[in-house]
């Protein structure tokens, strides 16, 4: 992001989707019913060509995508790395845990 708040990418051939992010602000929110609490805040923006993608599997990817970043921890990171790996194979650029 070069500081905006929020902006639509657009997706070119032979690109399917596209995920924008916004400035992450620090602002005001409720929090436990009516408590006010300063959280960090960004919108993020997917586009996608929908003669390939439905829109309830991009609303699906973005609810993940939510979810994973409000649910973030050290733990399912290194979890998540590991599945790719076995997938995959080792990151040239990522050194090996013991």
């Amino acid at each position: 992001s070069f500081g905006s708040l929020f902006a639509t990418p657009v997706i070119t051939q032979p690109q399917v989707a596209i995920l924008g992010l916004g400035a992450v602000e620090k602002v005001p929110v409720v929090v436990d019913g009516d408590a006010i609490a300063i959280r960090s805040l960004a919108y993020l923006a997917l586009t996608f060509d929908h003669r390939l993608i439905d829109g309830a599997l991009g609303d699906q990817f973005c609810q993940k995508v939510k979810q994973v970043l409000e649910n973030w921890s050290d733990q399912v990171l290194k979890s998540r790395l590991r599945a790719a790996e076995s997938q995959t194979g080792p990151s040239p650029s990522r050194e090996t845990e013991p």
